[in-house]
């Protein structure tokens, strides 16, 4: 792939794809523009809401009485399910259909993403962000396979 007569990266890339690609998407139905709105959503989203985990710390410490390896388990919650989350994701949307399993996704991380803020206890903390990743994982399966 890599041709030693180029000294850069950028000069063995090949940029005329990229205009290809870009008339693809944006060439798409209305619902296939939808779709690529809502994994955009679910890229930035997720991003967001892992970051606001350390936002949440210093609180979350204080509030829970947490030591440290408590909080990286709590930050490492929707990281784990995020596994389980993609490849059972990947397998229902083979059976039950793309679309489904992406709206189901969300919906699963965006109702555990906004109820993490009402976690009664550590335990049940855990418990949400790990849901959390789980709709991750399955939202993630999507726009993976499409190649966004």
């Amino acid at each position: 792939m890599f041709n030693k007569q180029y000294t850069k990266r950028a000069e063995w890339i090949d940029w005329s794809k990229k205009d290809k690609v870009m008339e693809k998407v944006f060439g798409q139905s209305g619902s296939a523009k939808l779709t690529l709105l809502l994994c955009f959503a679910i890229a930035i989203f997720e991003g967001f809401d892992l970051q606001s985990m350390g936002v949440a710390a210093p609180r979350m410490r204080a509030e829970f009485m947490l030591d440290n390896a408590q909080m990286a388990w709590a930050f490492s919650a929707a990281i784990l399910g995020t596994l389980p989350g993609a490849i059972l994701g990947g397998r229902l949307a083979d059976i039950v259909g793309r679309k489904k399993i992406l709206i189901l996704s969300i919906l699963l991380f965006g109702i555990m993403s906004l109820l993490t803020a009402f976690a009664a206890d550590y335990n049940l903390l855990l418990l949400i962000r790990f849901l959390t990743g789980l709709g991750m994982g399955g939202g993630v399966t999507y726009y993976d396979y499409h190649g966004i």
